[in-house]
C-alpha cells in the first residue's frame, strides 16, 4: 500500500464520503467511494479497504436504532 499524502488527500475524502452517504444521504453512494480510492490503489486493495469501512459505519449507524422497532 502507498503511504503518502496522494492516499490520504484522496482516501479521506473517500471514507468521509462513505459516512455521510451511508448516514442518511443514500447508502448506495457509499459504493463510489470505492472507485475514488481506486485512483491511488489497485482496485483489489481499494475493496479491502472499504470493505470493512463500509461494515463498521453499518454497525455505527445501527446502535442508535437498537431494540426500537416492532
Amino acid at each position: 500500500m502507498i503511504w503518502d499524502l496522494s492516499f490520504f488527500a484522496i482516501a479521506a475524502p473517500a471514507v468521509v464520503f462513505a459516512g455521510i452517504s451511508k448516514g442518511g444521504f443514500g447508502s448506495g453512494a457509499a459504493f463510489a467511494s470505492a472507485s475514488i480510492l481506486a485512483l491511488v490503489l489497485p482496485p483489489g486493495q481499494a475493496l479491502g479497504l472499504m470493505l470493512p469501512l463500509l461494515m463498521l459505519i453499518d454497525v455505527a449507524t445501527l446502535v442508535p436504532y437498537w431494540r426500537k422497532w416492532h
